[in-house]
């Protein structure tokens, strides 16, 4: 039941979509180092997708990333020309970021160093909640929550 003592109206959680500038990239770090499964690639346009995203002459390259209890839509926009990268920082309105719950935080932080992620802090514990978490932050603006449990 919802607070307003109504049915709930949504049923199941779907996906999180990723926008990106470079799907291989980004299917390589959700398949090669995040350890999720990666669909094929598949492209789509037209008016009815047009009319779903809200944007003009849209032209996307679409994969999925399944794993950990989710799934992730990796999306590369072929078109409109005039695309941008987000620069939304943690504490702007907008910002997204992915957690995860891992083991041995230090060979991951290895592993996604390789893959354009930096941090700007060394992982922080916090003791009050028994792990040690870091932000790490890779191409195409995305954030990753780190946490391993002690």
């Amino acid at each position: 039941m919802s607070v307003h003592n109504e049915p709930a109206l949504v049923q199941a959680f779907g996906h999180v979509g990723l926008s990106t500038s470079d799907l291989e990239r980004t299917m390589s770090l959700f398949r090669d180092v995040l350890g999720f499964e990666v669909t094929e690639v598949k492209e789509h346009s037209g008016e009815v997708l047009e009319k779903v995203v809200g944007i003009d002459s849209a032209r996307i390259r679409i994969a999925y990333a399944h794993g950990h209890g989710v799934s992730v839509e990796l999306l590369e926009y072929l078109s409109p020309a005039e695309r941008r990268l987000s620069s939304a920082r943690p504490c702007d309105a907008g910002h997204a970021h992915l957690a995860f719950t891992v083991r041995d935080l230090p060979a991951l932080l290895e592993r996604l160093s390789g893959h354009g992620f930096v941090t700007h802090n060394p992982p922080q514990h916090v003791e009050s909640a028994g792990k040690t978490i870091i932000y790490a932050y890779g191409p195409d603006s995305l954030v990753l929550e780190l946490s391993e449990i002690d």
